[in-house]
């Protein structure tokens, strides 16, 4: 009889043991289900390495390989255009001038963000040194170097740079256009922008005041788009002297610039 018990308690356990291989404990699968993944996988990779032909397996490496490749040639397809529409569309902003040349931004020194830019224009295209970078918005700088296929322009905001202009009052009385304006000097302030110090003692400027090119020294025509002057200097060598400016051209982001001849 003790032997016919322990037999049944040793049934019971296997029953329950056999049911517990096939029972699921929440979202993790049963010990069956394991071990059949485990078979599976296995068998898998046997008759992968094993059974299935070399040539076969040589053929699915290039095809994956040769699709790998199209997808990257896809990409670059992609940013190519990406850039090619970033370029149609600020030649359509500027209006191309006759003889200028749209150059996009390739080259830019981190410890001389705001002193100067390489663009993939040069020589070969026509440009050369003293032409006028400007943007949609207004002047950039001037080439000072150039190679067969890129040059260097010079940003209006170069701590070294120096530019005369001519202050256009945003109000006041009615006056000839000779009168109203009046000249002043343009110094790069690097991040800040620019800084101006007003040549004639009699006039002064005001936050709002229009500030172009004047088109003495030869570096640029008159009336071309500088910026706004917006407060007095707080900082840098001209403080408490002079204005600042805020320019027109975004420096910090710039990507595109219309090269013209002076």
């Amino acid at each position: 009889m003790k032997r016919n018990s322990r037999l049944k308690t040793i049934g019971v356990l296997i029953l329950m043991i056999g049911a517990l291989v096939f029972i699921r404990l929440g979202p993790w699968p049963s010990v069956f289900e394991q071990g059949v993944a485990l078979v599976t996988g296995v068998t898998g990779r046997v008759i992968n390495n094993t059974l299935l032909p070399y040539g076969d397996k040589e053929r699915l490496k290039k095809d994956a390989a040769a699709e790998r490749e199209r997808a990257m040639r896809l990409l670059r397809e992609n940013a190519h255009l990406k850039q090619e529409l970033k370029r149609l569309g600020f030649a359509k902003k500027v209006r191309r001038a006759q003889g200028g040349v749209v150059a996009r931004v390739v080259g830019r020194d981190p410890a001389a963000w705001y002193h100067r830019v390489i663009v993939d224009q040069g020589a070969g295209a026509g440009i050369a040194v003293g032409w006028i970078a400007t943007t949609d918005s207004g002047v950039a700088g001037r080439v000072t170097r150039c190679t067969a296929t890129t040059c260097t322009v010079r940003l209006l905001v170069d701590p070294d740079a120096a530019t005369s202009c001519v202050i256009h009052p945003a109000a006041g009385p009615e006056m000839d256009a000779e009168d109203a304006d009046f000249f002043c000097m343009a110094y790069g302030g690097g991040e800040r922008g620019m800084d101006i110090l007003v040549v004639s003692s009699s006039r002064s400027a005001a936050p709002g005041d229009s500030v172009v090119t004047s088109g003495y020294g030869g570096h640029y025509p008159r009336g071309l788009p500088l910026g706004v002057v917006s407060a007095r200097s707080v900082s840098g060598p001209y403080a408490g002297r002079g204005f600042a400016v805020a320019p027109h051209a975004d420096f910090k982001n710039l990507e595109y610039v219309l090269l013209s001849r002076p």
